[in-house]
Order: structure tokens, then sequence, then C-alpha cells
């Protein structure tokens, strides 16, 4: 085997006959191979051993590719190293060929040469040419190689001493030529200095006098003259360093009780604060454990927990494994999470509500009250403290369009009631500014208007002026809210009152085909006059007037107006005892105990039976009033005078989709017939005075209540979730424009608002899905055990039901037949029902296959 690394690819017989020679070998009948040293090869080591690899096989049998290499280069010596600078001799004479042109040397290159560059080189000049340098090739070893001062000159080291004493003695020449120049001192400032000197030397041996005099001589003058690495103070006696100074307290030094925290000599760690009485910021030290959750370590240890967990919940996760994967996989789970809070947060504040107390402030209320000090002066200026900033606007300020000077909406025209630019009196946004003559056309046009008015009639000569008055009167006047002085003309008022006589009398005229009214006057285009709404007025007027006198002529001795005040309460508590009783009749008991603890008190505090006889009378009277005009109302005697009687009063109402199978606690189904009831009154009414609904009401959705609850159900997800979708595509332009004006806080807000309305569509989607697979799922367990049941023939009335008001073949009404492996499923078809206007809507409904 170990011969077989030479060979390549041999043939079958070549193989055998290796493999043979191998196992002789082995077997000691075939001498050993032979390497290229004739060294013996083991025939027992294995292939992969005595094979050597590809960029190391020599082609014969060898093992030296298994041995330790020799290396015979002799390492140098840690102290040897070239002789910078050295010389190969003097200098050449004459420039040669292969040289430097710039130096004229022979060793280098001119990129590389390291002598100012010359304004003509030695290749040129021929002069000054330079002798060549000495390369050395030093064979360093490892340690050599990584030796900081190795090639290091001790001698260098005295330059150092060398400069310090140049600066001490120049130092020393700056502090004579002080001396000497400080020829201004008075004597007095002298003899002071002497003085203070003898003082100081009275205590010190009077052999050493002079010097420390001049010691302290040359004191005084030290703190002016600068020094290079170090400060001195003759006062304090204290040398101030600029340079570092290792003076760092060891951790195990700071807190010398052996109860704080635990020193490990053998790591030179503690983990604990040696200082528990100090904050960890404001410690010199706070425990190696402090550090090591300092940074992205924290990080390391949440994704390595998310690894634990992600393994252990089945998944292939592995931090060491395949690192980048798990954190991939950690960041995508913490979105995740994130939008699974939103969505939460979301869905929360939808169900209960809330949102407006998690919304923050604004600026301008925070800042509104505040308790900085500010002095103003009468006229307004800020005497002391800073005025207020004004809250920046989001819109643009200051912006000039269209040469013009003043801003859109600087001046108002009260004639016709619009605003426009102040500079031009121009009414349209985007014309362009003409200045005084644009006021000057705008004062001409109205006047050519006034000439032209005049001219047609003389009667009226003011026409424009006087429209322009009245529009001023209709915008500036209170009777627009009724407290203006009512003047009316007799013979308008007379008019209006027969035309009211004559409409009533004939009845309304203006019914469209779908049996609704016009709502307003006949001729909408008019508003209603004085005229118009004065009988009304006095209708009400005398009402008002007859109660008066009859609480007057019943009880004189009483105060004016507290018997009618009486009534009034007690009509308005029968009203709301009657609706009630009638629409709601969970809370009739609690308002008639109401009602009743009411009377009680005021009895028991007053003690007046006729102020309690007559709010009882008022309740009775707010009943019986209430009742019999909610009858009138309901028959359509005060809003419907043209009804039509017979077929013709039947083919009116809307006709309600057919229910072809009705669900029944019992396993049976039935063809029901397409009955068509006819449409109550009262639901005219409630569709006339009531509001008009909202986009995902059950009126709006389903107004004749044909669909069933499901359905219904569903359509309002359904709408509920188109809403939200649309808001939030509003609120995502609006973002964009927000991004583009730079405004980062409005960006924000709107990106919450998107986030919230995405989350909205996708709950409202979701639960209409899971609302028709939770039906879907209840049916299909019910296996509904019903034999196939044959269709009974219609009868001929119904048949002419059907035929009158669907556009469907009999053969959608001839037979419902339900097997017992029958699955229920829900189907959003292409289902069909007919309105009153003969149109056909489409519609959702369930459908038994």
């Amino acid at each position: 085997m170990a011969s077989s690394s030479a060979v390549g690819k041999l043939s079958r017989e070549e193989f055998r006959r290796q493999k043979d020679l191998d196992a002789a070998r082995k077997a000691g009948t075939a001498p050993a191979a032979l390497d290229e040293e004739g060294r013996p090869i083991n025939p027992h080591i294995p292939q992969y051993i005595s094979q050597a690899p590809w960029y190391l096989d020599t082609g014969a049998p060898s093992l030296s590719h298994q041995r330790r290499p020799f290396d015979d280069r002799s390492a140098d010596k840690l102290d040897n190293w070239y002789d910078r600078g050295a010389k190969a001799g003097p200098a050449a004479k004459k420039y040669r060929k292969g040289a430097c042109e710039n130096c004229g040397a022979m060793t280098h290159k001119k990129q590389d040469c390291l002598e100012r560059p010359r304004k003509k080189g030695a290749k040129y000049s021929n002069k000054d040419i330079k002798a060549d340098e000495i390369i050395h090739e030093v064979a360093a070893g490892f340690d050599a190689k990584r030796d900081r001062w190795n090639g290091y000159d001790p001698a260098e080291h005295k330059r150092i001493y060398e400069e310090y004493e140049a600066i001490e003695a120049a130092r020393q020449k700056l502090r004579e030529e002080e001396i000497d120049n400080q020829t201004t001192t008075d004597l007095a400032a002298v003899r002071k200095v002497a003085k203070a000197g003898k003082k100081e030397g009275k205590e010190a041996d009077p052999d050493f006098g002079s010097s420390d005099e001049e010691d302290a001589d040359d004191d005084k003058y030290a703190d002016a003259a600068d020094a290079v690495g170090q400060k001195l103070d003759t006062k304090t006696r204290i040398t101030v360093r600029n340079l570092r100074i290792r003076e760092d307290t060891a951790k195990y030094l700071m807190n010398l009780d052996p109860e704080s925290a635990y020193y490990d000599p053998k790591t030179r760690s503690m983990r604990d604060a040696p200082m528990k009485n100090v904050p960890p910021e404001d410690a010199k030290f706070a425990g190696d454990n402090f550090f090591r959750f300092s940074g992205e370590a924290p990080e390391v240890q949440q994704l390595q927990l998310f690894a634990w967990q992600a393994a252990a919940r089945g998944n292939d996760v592995h931090l060491n494994a395949n690192p980048t994967q798990g954190q991939l996989l950690h960041h995508e789970f913490k979105e995740k999470k994130e939008m699974m809070k939103d969505i939460n947060k979301v869905s929360i504040l939808a169900k209960y509500g809330g949102e407006e107390y998690l919304e923050r402030v604004p600026g301008e209320l925070i800042n509104g009250q505040t308790e900085n000090y500010v002095e103003y002066s009468r006229t307004g200026q800020v005497i002391k403290g800073k005025e207020r900033a004004k809250a920046r606007s989001k819109y643009p300020e200051d912006v000039y369009i269209n040469n013009h000077t003043d801003v859109w909406g600087s001046w108002y025209d009260i004639s016709s009631g619009t605003w426009g630019y102040a500079c031009c009196h121009s009414i349209i946004h985007i014309s362009y500014c003409a200045g005084e003559a644009g006021k000057e056309a705008a004062l001409a046009s109205t006047a050519q208007a006034l000439l032209a008015s005049s001219s047609v009639t003389e009667a009226e000569p003011s026409a424009q002026g006087d429209e322009a008055k009245t529009r001023i009167e209709q915008n500036y006047s209170k009777k627009r809210v009724g407290e203006g002085d009512v003047s009316l003309d007799k013979d308008r008022l007379a008019e209006a009152i027969s035309e009211e006589k004559k409409r009533k009398a004939r009845g309304d005229k203006d019914e469209d085909r779908f049996s609704k009214k016009k709502k307003g006057l006949q001729s909408g285009s008019h508003d209603v006059t004085e005229e118009e709404y004065a009988p009304a007025l006095l209708l009400g007027l005398g009402i008002r007037i007859a109660l008066i006198k009859f609480t007057s002529t019943a009880d004189t001795g009483a105060d004016e107006g507290t018997i009618s005040d009486v009534i009034l309460l007690g009509v308005t508590q029968g009203v709301a005892l009657y609706y009630a009783l009638m629409e709601y009749p969970d809370f009739a008991f609690p308002v008639a105990f109401g009602i009743a603890a009411r009377l009680a008190i005021e009895f028991m505090m007053l003690q007046d039976v006729s102020r309690c006889a007559t709010t009882l009378l008022g309740i009775a009277l707010g009943v019986l009033v209430t009742d019999v005009l909610s009858q009138l109302i309901e028959d359509g005697y005060f809003y419907d005078f043209n009804r039509v009687s017979g077929g013709d009063q039947e083919s009116t109402y809307a006709t309600k989709r057919k229910r072809l199978v009705k669900f029944q606690s019992s396993t049976e189904y039935e063809v029901i017939p397409p009955a068509r009831p006819p449409r109550p009154r009262k639901n005219d009414l409630d569709q006339r005075w009531r509001p008009p609904p909202s986009l995902t009401s059950t009126d709006s959705i389903d107004p004749s209540h044909t669909m069933s609850p499901l359905e219904r159900k569903v359509a309002e997800l359904r709408a509920k979730a188109s809403l939200a979708d649309s808001e939030r595509r509003r609120f995502k332009e609006e973002k964009k424009w927000a991004e583009s004006q730079g405004n980062l806080a409005r960006v924000s807000q709107m990106s919450w608002q998107v986030k919230r309305y995405t989350a909205l569509t996708q709950s409202f989607t979701r639960e209409a899905d899971a609302k028709l697979i939770e039906v879907t799922a209840m049916k299909q367990q019910q296996q509904l055990p019903i034999a196939a049941v044959p269709a009974a023939a219609p009868h001929r009335s119904d048949r002419h039901q059907v035929d009158r008001h669907t556009n469907h073949s009999r053969q959608a009404t001839q037979e419902v037949v339900i097997d017992r492996q029958s699955t229920v499923t829900v189907d959003v078809g292409r289902r069909h029902r007919r309105q009153s206007s003969g149109n056909l809507k489409s519609a959702m409904r369930l459908q038994v296959r």
C-alpha cells in the first residue's frame, strides 16, 4: 500500500498485481518498498498516511512528508541589525546608466530616492552624485522580527539629557534677563523683598545664608517662567505634571471591608461592585459583571436563548452551527412580535375605545401655561424674560405666488361673501396679480353692472346694489337665527295661507316612482320666506297664549308661569314614559319608578297636593297626546294624502327577496311561497325623518331587511374592511406628502395611522372569513338526516305571484331535494333580488348542496 502513491490510474490486471504485492509484503514473503533515501517503508502503514498530498508528491514512495522539515538556515542574533547609512565606497564622478535620476546612486530608483528632489537631476547635470548604499540581507528570526528595540542605539538616549540641559540653561538665562530688566522697581519694593528674605533666613544656618537667599530669589520668578513638561508652584511646593501618572487604585483596595465584594487573586476578577452605595455610572469600578453586560453582549445572550427555545419547539436552529440563520430568524421573530403587538393594540382600542387618552398632547397646550416669568411693557414689548415661540404651522407660510404681495385669504369681499387677495381684490386663487389696476377693474365692473341695471328700469335704479345689500344683510343679520324683528306683509301672508290650504286640499302630487316624497318645497331653488313659516309661528304663539290664559284662570293666586311649567314638565315625563313602554320595554319600570320617586320626594318636601295633581295631569296628557299623534303619523295622516288603493297600493311597496329554504329546528325543509307583505308605514316615516345611515350600518347595507343575520353580519364586516382600507390609502398619501415636506413628526404619526388601519382591515377580513367557516363547520356536524322530498305542485295563485314578481323561471321553484349525505356550504354567488325600481341587485346567500 505504500507504493500505491506513485502509481497513477491502473488497469484491472495491474491493480490485481498491486494488491497481491501489498499482501505479500504484509505477509513478509516480499521485500518492503524503499523511499528515495533507501530506507524501507513499513507495509502496514495505512495509505492515507503513506500517500503524500498532491502539493508534496515527488512521484516516488516516501515518508518524508510525515517527518519534521529540517531548517538549515542559521538564525541571526537578536542584536544583529544592518548598519544604517553605510556607504559602499566613494561616489562616482559621472552618471551611470540605470542609476537614480535624482542623486545618481545605483542602489535605488528615482521614486525610492530619499534625497531632496532636485530641479535638475544628476542624470542631466552630472554633479553632486551620491555614493551607493550598502544593502544588508538580514535573516532575522521570529523574535528578532518582533523586537521593537532591535537596531536602537542606546547612545541616542543621551540626546534627551542634552535637550533638557539646554532647556534648563535657557531657563536660567531668562530669569537673569527678567531680573536685570526690572529697573522700574522702586526702592520700597526692593527693601520689602530684602526684609522678607532676612526673615526667612533667620532660622537657617548663617554659613549657608547666601545660597538660601539666592534660592528664594529664584523661586519668586519661577512661576512666571515656562517649563517643558511641568509647572512649578513655589508656594505649595508641588509639581503638577502634564503627563499621566499611573496612580489608579487597585480594585481590591477600593473597599477594605472583608464582607464586601470577593476578589479572586487567581483570575484577578471581582464580579460584584466593591462600593454598593455608589451608582454604577459614578463609580470608578462597578464590577466585572457591569462591563460583561454592556455593548452587544446582551444581544448575544438573547440570540442564544431564542435558539434554545426554537430548538425545543422542533426548529432546526443552532447558534454555533449556523449563526447567520439564527440571527435572521431572530430578527424576523422580533418584527412579527412587534406587528402582533400593534395588531392587538389596534384591535383592543377598536373594541373598547380609549385611543384619545394615548395621543400626545399638542405642544401648544403643553407650553400654553408655564411658570416662566415674562414682563411686558405697555406697548406689548418684552422687557424681562423671553417671549414664547409660536407653534410653526405645517402649511407653507409667507409664500407669494403669481406676483402677489399678500397671501390668499387676506381680503374678504362682503358683497359676494368670498375670500381673495388684498393686493388686487382678486377672488380667484391661481390668478395673476394686477395690483391697483385690478382693484380699479373690480370697481369698474361693479359700476357697469349698476349702470346696466339702472338702464333696464328706473323704478329700481340700483338693483345690483340692492342685491349686494341683501346679501350683506343675510350674512350679518340676526334674522337667520330667529332673533331679528319679523315684519310681515299682510297681502303676502294671506296669499301664503291660501296656497297652503289649497295644497292640503289637493294633496301632494310630487311623489316619485319609489313612492317617496320630495324633501323641501316644490320649488327647491328658493329659500323659505317669512310669510311661509308665519302660520306655524302664529299657531305656536296661539297655543302658548291659550295655555297661559288657562293656567291664570285656574289658579289666580299662583305665580305666573308656575302651573304651566309643572304641566309642561309632566307632559315631558308622560312622553318619556310612553316611549319607554312602547319602544323600550326593558326601561319602562326604571322610568316609571323614577317618576313616582320624584313625585313622592316633591310631595314630602313641599306638602303641595295641587302641584302633584297638576304633574299627574301633565303626565296623563303627555301619554294620551303622544299615543294619538303616533297613531296619526303611522297612518300617514300628516304626510300622505294621496295613497293609491287596491292593487296599485300593493305595487308601491318594495318586494322582499324570496326565502327558498327556511332553517327550522326540525329536520324537514319545505318550499316557502314568495309572500309579499305590505311594507309598514312606520318604516316609511322612519326613512323620511331619520338621518341618513352610515356606510357600515344595517340600514345602509340592507335597507329592506331581506338578508339573513349571517349575510348582514358578513356584509357589515366587508364594508368595515373596505372603509378601513380607504382610510389606510388616504393616510398613506398624506405620509408621502409629509415625507416630501420633511415633516418627520407628521410622518411618524401617519405611519402609526397606516399601521392601525392595516390591522383593522386584516381584522375585519379575518372575522368575516371566520364567520363563514364557522357556519360551514356547524352545518357539516349536524349531518342533516333528510330524505328526498318530492316537490309539491305550486298552487295557481303562487305561480302567478312568482311569474309576476320575479324574472326567474319556474324551474327554480319546482323542487328542493336534500339528501342525507348533503353538505352545507357558504357560497357568495350572483344571486339577484328585485328592488321597487325594477333593477336587479346582487346579494350574498347560503346555498345547500
